[in-house]
C-alpha cells in the first residue's frame, strides 16, 4: 500500500496517496460557491464516515480521479475532491 502524502491526521482527499484508504470526515466548507458541488457529491454517494480510496488519477493534470467509496467506483474532478476532508482509517 502507498504511503500518505500528508502527515496530518485530517487532510483533503486530493492529498491521499493511491491505494491508501481513509474515512470521510466532512464535505465542503459551506460557502455559497461550493453548495452545488457538495450537493452533487452527496447525491453520488460521498457521506461522512464512509471509506474512500484513490484508485487512479488522470494522465494530464491528474484529472479526473477514480475514487472507491465503499463498494462504488466514481470519477470526480480534483476541485470536487478538494472539498472532501478525510482522516486515515
Amino acid at each position: 500500500m502507498a504511503l500518505l502524502e500528508s502527515d496530518d491526521p485530517v487532510f483533503q482527499l486530493t492529498q491521499l496517496g493511491r491505494r491508501c484508504c481513509a474515512r470521510i470526515v466532512s464535505i465542503g466548507t459551506g460557502d455559497d460557491n461550493t453548495q452545488l458541488s457538495i450537493r452533487r457529491l452527496r447525491q453520488i454517494g460521498f457521506e461522512e464516515d464512509k471509506e474512500v480510496e484513490i484508485l487512479h488519477t488522470g494522465p494530464f493534470g491528474r484529472d479526473p480521479i477514480a475514487v472507491r467509496v465503499d463498494r462504488m467506483v466514481l470519477a470526480i474532478r480534483r476541485a470536487e475532491a478538494s472539498l472532501i476532508t478525510v482522516k486515515s482509517s
